[in-house]
């Protein structure tokens, strides 16, 4: 393989492919998220994180309390909250993608990004509907998980970096 100052030639253009998909597939989604936001909150986007319990057992009540006694405790809006949320997982999936495509490889990022329901912001930026529900939180555990995997630490370790 030729060495450049990049590294392999090889692994440049499928790293930069990466990148580029990621880039463009987050600023899609935060655009959407702004809108959302902007228009007052999309009732499946932000109203699937604000299902509560307050008044009554409800199942997946809990996370919408928390959301709700927050954004009380703040002053803020519970929209705005919990678009703060998605807006900060949001930025960490490909913030943590990128980090284990740095550890396997480009291309063996590539094939992940390609392959993978876990890489859901190619589907997000398509169909802008399916976003932003409460899974990104499983997708965010798996991909803290990846990256100590990819590493061949455990899982803990790659929490503390």
């Amino acid at each position: 393989m030729l060495q450049t100052d990049a590294g392999t030639r090889s692994e440049t253009l499928p790293k930069a492919g990466v990148g580029i998909v990621l880039l463009v597939s987050t600023m899609i989604v935060l655009m959407g998220l702004a809108s959302d936001v902007v228009n007052g909150g999309d009732k499946w986007h932000q109203g699937d994180w604000l299902i509560h319990d307050l008044n009554g057992a409800v199942r997946r009540g809990a996370f919408g309390r928390w959301i709700i006694l927050f954004s009380d405790a703040l002053g803020l809006s519970p929209v705005w909250t919990a678009a703060f949320f998605q807006a900060v997982i949001t930025i960490s999936i490909p913030v943590l993608f990128w980090r284990i495509s740095s550890a396997v490889g480009a291309w063996s990022a590539t094939l992940l990004l390609i392959s993978t329901p876990a890489m859901i912001f190619l589907f997000w930026a398509g169909d802008i509907q399916g976003a932003l529900r409460k899974e990104i939180i499983g997708v965010l555990a798996v991909l803290f998980a990846g990256i100590g995997v990819a590493r061949g630490q455990f899982v803990p370790a790659a929490l503390g970096g």
